[in-house]
């Protein structure tokens, strides 16, 4: 995952520190072909299962817990991993993580993330999350 290291939360240390492997990326991340750099330092976050046998590894993160490793105002999509992302009805929420809980559940657990640039908006990106 591709988040903004906020390892000041609760959440970093029940999830993250030493759950999984963490790489900090040195300075800040530009995304599209924006001149302006992201307002917060970022990190990549890994998840490796015990066997690193098979393809359906899980994050084990519920929805609610990484909405605190965020900002409110990040760009969210919010698919259902079993429904897939094929039509636009698909998409269970779009918009700003903190108003995400009045339509998603936020107690569903994320699968994978992955940062998306918006090609509409220069320099921003959304955070596509798929929960099962």
């Amino acid at each position: 995952m591709l988040i903004p290291a906020r390892t000041d939360t609760k959440a970093f240390h029940k999830y993250i520190y030493n759950k999984a492997e963490v790489r900090f990326i040195k300075g800040r991340l530009k995304f599209g072909g924006s001149k302006d750099a992201a307002p917060f330092p970022s990190m990549l976050v890994i998840f490796r299962s015990e066997d690193q046998k098979g393809d359906k590894m899980k994050a084990d993160l519920k929805l609610k817990d990484f909405f605190t490793l965020i900002g409110p105002a990040q760009l969210i999509r919010v698919i259902d991993e079993e429904a897939g992302e094929q039509d636009e009805d698909q998409i269970l929420y779009k918009g700003v993580a903190a108003k995400a809980s009045d339509e998603v559940d936020t107690e569903r657990m994320i699968k994978f993330i992955i940062p998306e640039a918006l090609p509409e908006e220069a320099g921003r990106y959304a955070l596509k999350i798929y929960i099962y």
